[in-house]
């Protein structure tokens, strides 16, 4: 039987990167499946292979690029984490829509490199705008300015939403992430795949320990503490070991192990051992290798493992530490409280974390016997949880599911075509210049129709704006009515029309056409004044298009006025005129983002009774 064929996007070993390492281990198990192909970046170093690698081929970007047609049939599995290493994919994502894994659920670090990292402030801010519209412009625009932001944003502002919608599906690690992923997009299918644990496990288990200790230069009577992985301001290091400077003299003979490699942008390790004056126990190892890593556990009596605040990541070196049987001192938060409780050790987050943490290392150090059993829990539940041909075997149903799912419209499917001034004069000639209320038709402001052209329609129905769509060659089967049957996504043009609206009315109608329109739609709004009491919103016209932007939509165009005002250079006269027309205004406008501003409430004056809805 021919397999399918899967094109995996993700960086491989020896690219020091926890993600490298989880794709190295279950590509073989996709093999099983699929006919794999894995795309790596065009500066990555020379792939790491090993067994039940045979039939896994490896390109790098520029060949896939230029062969892309061959990859046109390959079902696309995206391996996306919060570093530079997944820059090159991008592009990809957005063009060939797949399965994403999200490793991180928040990608504003990533996104940083992307942009940032080349000075390109104009990118970021664009692409602040299409995830978070008007208000995310104005973060961008600020930072250009102030070079200032919140440190809060790389957790609140996770800038995962544009991949996520573009994504046939999304595969999480934790019910945290799965949670996360759909919030900012509904709409997407979401698997929840355990992260595995690496059949390399097993290899630890003839471990000596009394060996590895030596090949370590640890004294076996010492009490050996472990933290692995990146050393990072998350991992809570510096609460470590301050609670370790204040318990010196509580504890018998021991060494913290710091098994990974500095980040001093992140936190300056060094400096904070010296600082707590605890030169003579704390060993930093930097970098290790698959080997030395598995040793460090296997040598270790304590695991302490933090993570606050948490990017809604599962930690593999969490998994490789449970899955071998080490007992770990966890955070109670994020997707580290999805382990049951008997384990692992959980502190939980609060104003009293160091005494917290401080009595958990106490507990776990002076109880031998509790370590022991809490270890050999972790690893009964862990081989059997998240075993690897388990999470194969997920990975497989969720890529057959993608493969079959049809690609949903997404940007427009071609460019705008817009009336110019002489075809203007050629219809208007031969129409006669629109009555009130169809600004839009004598400013030409709404494409110009094309065979794949799909519109909505808002706002009052009336007989002068179906003959002039046709005059724009709008015709059957081509229109939908917002209020009626919709499309769900993909309308590359919105016309609203309608006497001056209630503010909540316009608000609603300006969200539901976002909806149905495509990345790149062009959205256009005309309004006139009725002849009875208004709301008041055509008295300022910079409050419509304030509303327009909050909706997730950037105004192109404005025109205000009666008919000799909107289009100059054009004579709409047909003799004198019976009354004033009305005022009128129009917008034009593209939509950039999906993201709807939410409206704070209005507050209400002192004495004045609350209004109700």
């Amino acid at each position: 039987m021919v397999k399918p064929k899967l094109a995996v996007f993700s960086p491989l070993p020896p690219r020091e990167n926890g993600i490298a390492d989880y794709t190295h281990e279950i590509l073989p198990w996709h093999a099983q499946d699929f006919e794999v192909t894995v795309v790596l970046e065009d500066n990555h170093p020379a792939p790491s292979r090993g067994p039940g690698w045979d039939g896994i081929a490896t390109v790098f970007l520029a060949e896939y690029l230029a062969r892309s047609e061959d990859y046109a049939d390959h079902v696309h599995l995206y391996h996306v984490g919060n570093n530079p290493d997944h820059v090159y994919m991008l592009p990809i994502m957005l063009e060939r829509p797949g399965v994403v894994v999200l490793h991180d659920v928040s990608l504003h670090h990533l996104m940083d490199c992307a942009t940032l990292r080349y000075g390109d402030f104009a990118a970021y801010t664009a692409l602040l705008e299409r995830e978070y519209g008007a208000a995310g412009r104005l973060l961008g625009e600020q930072f250009e300015r102030y070079r200032w932001r919140e440190r809060a944003m790389f957790y609140e502002l996770p800038l995962t939403r544009t991949l996520l919608a573009r994504a046939q599906g999304v595969v999480v690690h934790s019910a945290f992430a799965y949670f996360k992923a759909k919030a900012q997009s509904p709409d997407t299918p979401a698997y929840l795949i355990p992260h595995h644990l690496t059949p390399v496990v097993k290899r630890v288990d003839g471990l000596d320990r009394q060996e590895v200790r030596a090949k370590l230069g640890l004294e076996d009577a010492e009490l050996v503490l472990l933290s692995l992985g990146f050393i990072t301001k998350a991992k809570q290091i510096d609460a470590v070991l301050r609670c370790l400077a204040a318990l010196r003299d509580q504890l018998p003979p021991f060494r913290y192990v710091l098994a990974g490699a500095r980040l001093p942008d992140q936190f300056d390790v060094d400096a904070a051992i010296v600082h707590y004056d605890l030169e003579d126990v704390v060993i930093v190892t930097d970098y290790l290798d698959e080997a030395a890593f598995f040793d460090c556990i296997a040598a270790a009596d304590l695991v302490v493992n933090l993570r606050y605040p948490t990017g809604g990541e599962t930690s593999g070196t969490l998994i490789r530490a449970l899955g071998c049987g080490a007992c770990v001192v966890v955070v109670d938060h994020g997707p580290f409280a999805e382990l049951p409780d008997d384990v692992c050790v959980k502190v939980p987050w609060s104003e009293h974390f160091d005494a917290s943490l401080t009595a958990a290392l106490l507990e776990t150090i002076h109880n031998p016997a509790l370590r022991e059993e809490i270890g050999h829990r972790a690893k009964r539940f862990l081989r059997d949880r998240h075993a690897i041909a388990r999470s194969a075997a997920a990975y497989r149903d969720a890529l057959s599911e993608a493969r079959a799912r049809p690609d949903q419209a997404w940007g427009v499917p071609a460019p705008h075509r817009l009336l110019g001034l002489r075809p203007l004069q050629a219809l208007l000639g031969r129409a006669g210049p629109p009555p009130p209320g169809q600004a839009w038709a004598r400013e030409a402001l709404l494409p110009e129709a094309q065979a794949h052209s799909r519109l909505v329609l808002a706002g009052d129905e009336s007989e002068a704006r179906t003959v002039w769509l046709d005059h724009y060659g709008y015709r059957a089967g081509q229109t939908a009515r917002l209020a009626e049957n919709p499309p769900e996504r993909g309308a590359d043009a919105a016309l609203y029309a309608a006497r001056e609206p209630a503010a909540p009315a316009f608000q609603a109608a300006l969200a539901a056409l976002n909806h149905a329109l495509a990345f790149g739609g062009v959205l256009v709004v005309d309004l006139v004044r009725g002849e009875a009491a208004v709301s008041g919103m055509l008295d300022d016209p910079r409050r419509i298009e304030a509303e327009i932007a909050r909706a997730g939509f950037k105004p192109l165009k404005r025109a205000l006025g009666g008919p000799s005002d909107v289009a100059p250079g054009i004579d709409f006269s047909t003799g004198t005129p019976a009354a004033e027309p009305p005022f009128e205004a129009c917008w034009q406008a593209v939509k950039v983002s999906e993201f709807i501003a939410p409206r704070p409430p209005t507050p209400v004056a002192p004495n004045q009774p609350e209004a109700v809805a």
